[in-house]
This record gives structure tokens, sequence and C-alpha cells, in this order.
């Protein structure tokens, strides 16, 4: 082990040493899948400092706000909550989570709204609106059912 925080900086991570290190951050910063609760989770961000291998939706996507399940496959935005599908794909081969048309349409730039995105009054009530349709649709395929 180092003495000193510089000792040892700038060597590469062993392929093991990456993996425990991926794991634990994602634990801290990505956390449980929100639909079946696995740990086995991580973002879809490539790490300059890791040659691979990677999942291969974060070889595909290369995206750090995206959080993925490698369990269920579930993936979901890391700055809202929402799930995201392949269908949110973008012509340029992006994946975007609904709420940045809602942050775009505010023309603020690069960001406007300096707090996190789950306080804006907006984001609040797509996502209140977005919860109710899809309660809806749920009630209506049960109503059918009976």
């Amino acid at each position: 082990m180092p003495e000193k925080a510089s000792e040892g900086e700038g060597r590469d991570l062993t392929p093991r040493e990456f993996l425990e290190l991926s794991a634990f951050l994602s634990k801290v910063l990505v956390g449980p899948c929100p639909r079946c609760g696995s740990l086995n989770t991580h973002d879809l961000g490539k790490d300059p400092d890791y040659a691979g291998p990677y999942c291969p939706l974060t070889e595909r996507y290369d995206d750090p706000t995206i959080g993925h399940c490698d369990d269920c496959g579930y993936l979901w935005c890391l700055e809202c909550g929402e799930e995201i599908t392949e269908e949110n794909e973008t012509p340029c081969g992006m994946l975007l989570c609904e709420h940045h048309l809602i942050c775009s349409e505010c023309g603020a730039d690069p960001y406007p709204y300096e707090g996190h995105i789950s306080d804006c009054s907006k984001i609040i009530e797509w996502k209140e609106r977005k919860n109710t349709v899809e309660r809806e649709f749920k009630d209506k395929g049960r109503s059918r059912k009976l």
C-alpha cells in the first residue's frame, strides 16, 4: 500500500482492480436497479483509464448519465430517475431521456436549472403527468381483463 497519496498514482489498474472500483462506485453513484433492486448496476460511461472490456451498451452509448442493470437489463436516467428504452435513441445514435426535451425548451445554456433536476418545477410536472398516464393505462388494462 502506498505511504503517500501520490505514490501509486498514474499506474494502470488491473482488470480486477477496475472491476472492484467500478462495483464500489456503482453502489455509491448508480445505486440499486429501480426495477429489480439488484446491485449489479453501472453507468454507461467509459473510463478513460480503462481499455475494457465493457458492457455492450456502454460500448454503444458511452453515456455516464444512464444507469444499466446487468441482471434485468433495465436502463434509467441517473439525472431524473425515469426509464429509458432504446426507443429513446436519436438518429445520431445517442440515448436521450425525455427530460432533455423539457430542459432544451427552457432556452438557457447549458443548464437552465441550477439545482438538482428533481427539484425543477417543470420536471416535477412532467413526471407527474407521465405517472398519471401510466397509472391510467394500467388501470384500463386491468378493467378490460375483468
